[in-house]
């Protein structure tokens, strides 16, 4: 399969190769790959392709890839991702990681096989520190008592036979078979059975793979929902605080893969696909709770759209101050505002009855950091996110949101 390599909004006609014939010899691209792609122009030779703001492996038929990666640096995508996923990361912890892969000679040709190498990074410490273990119960039949004796299935399934120096017990054990060491088995083999695994990373795969040998191989819905809660609830050791990296890039893997499952153990990897408008809006909130003076509270709540039951409304940030909204938000992960957007954020701004909003972009080359619109007595500030330079970003748009709420003038 030939492998094509873009950036976010970049069409195929940006690639040295395709520059002067920039059509694919494709007439019809998959089913899954149509939302994740753009066809900007159709001829007898084939068909053009653009990037969208999905970054990942995008397979458009048996005979071509198109791979795609995010236009910001690695570690500041990286830093977003874990942001957006509740984590509270550190960019220096990142670049402290790219560095290490650096120096060892290794380079990252997509976002996809840098992930795979932070997991691998990470999986290192389960093998240096130890796995984690719980407590689970174990019933069995033993020749020595362990635990509680089961009176009923000892007479049962022992003495009635004439077993009489056998007896069955229950009891409480520390087991590696537990749901957040499953997670990491399952993506270890969704990941190893895939085509998308660089050549020379498929011994160490294989190594880690069989450090969990002894892990039951289950269905994400086995374990998924147990895993993220006892995250969210930080039931992870101090111990095994290493566990949390690991999990949140499992779920990550199992969460934005396509994945086709054949039965309940066997998993093919068909494509991985991040929607980096998901990522930013998410990323974007995370930073405005931490950020934002106390006085101010940030929610998000769906209502009926002028009473239309069929229409809600949800924008993506309601700013709240001594209880009441006060400003709405949106953001949008664009090269550019839309009408759309605009009126959007009116019908938001008439449904909450307040007179300001902001729609939030990223910042991308020479694009103003700051506009203002005003209709109907309504007003839409447009926002725009340098995302070269994060952490100054997010207190600088922590700032913003409070003179629009406050009624400053933003000079």
């Amino acid at each position: 399969m030939k492998q094509i390599n873009l950036n976010e909004w970049e069409d195929i006609s940006k690639v040295e190769e395709y520059r002067d014939d920039p059509f694919l010899p494709i007439f019809e691209i998959t089913e899954e790959s149509k939302n994740y792609v753009d066809i900007i122009d159709i001829s007898q030779k084939g068909i053009k392709v653009k990037a969208k703001n999905f970054v990942g492996f995008i397979p458009l038929d048996e005979n071509y890839l198109l791979v795609v990666s995010p236009k910001v640096a690695v570690e500041d995508f990286l830093y977003m991702l874990f942001r957006a996923q509740g984590k509270k990361a550190k960019l220096r912890d990142f670049d402290r990681v790219i560095k290490t892969g650096r120096e060892k000679g290794m380079e990252y040709p997509n976002m996809f096989h840098f992930l795979l190498y932070v997991l691998l990074h990470e999986l290192e410490k389960i093998r240096t520190q130890g796995f984690l273990k719980r407590s689970v119960p174990k019933i069995e039949n033993r020749k020595s008592i362990k635990g509680k004796i089961l009176v009923k299935e000892t007479i049962l399934k022992n003495h009635a036979l004439g077993k009489k120096n056998e007896v069955w017990c229950s009891y409480y054990d520390l087991s590696k078979n537990i749901p957040e060491n499953m997670a990491i088995k399952f993506t270890l083999s969704a990941v190893f059975k895939s085509d998308l695994i660089p050549n020379n990373a498929i011994p160490t795969f294989f190594d880690r793979y069989r450090d969990f040998a002894s892990i039951a191989l289950s269905h994400p819905k086995n374990f998924l929902d147990e895993v993220e809660d006892n995250l969210d609830q930080n039931k992870i050791p101090t111990t095994r605080q290493y566990y949390f990296d690991i999990l949140n890039l499992c779920i990550f893997f199992i969460t934005h893969s396509k994945l086709e499952y054949k039965s309940g153990k066997e998993v093919k990897l068909k494509a991985f696909v991040i929607d980096m408008n998901d990522i930013f809006e998410e990323y974007v909130r995370r930073a405005l709770i931490d950020e934002l003076p106390e006085e101010i509270r940030i929610k998000k709540k769906k209502e009926r759209l002028f009473d239309n039951k069929e229409n809600k409304v949800d924008p993506d940030y309601r700013f709240l101050k001594n209880g009441e909204v006060v400003c709405v938000g949106d953001a949008k992960y664009k090269e550019a505002p839309a009408t759309d957007d605009f009126y959007q954020l009116l019908a938001y701004l008439d449904v909450y009855d307040v007179k300001s909003g902001v729609l939030i972009y990223p910042q991308f080359e020479d694009s103003p950091e700051e506009e203002k619109f005003t209709q109907r007595e309504k007003v839409i500030w447009i926002y725009r996110l340098n995302l070269a330079k994060l952490k100054e970003a997010e207190e600088k748009l922590s700032s913003f949101i409070a003179g629009v709420i406050n009624e400053r003038e933003i000079s």
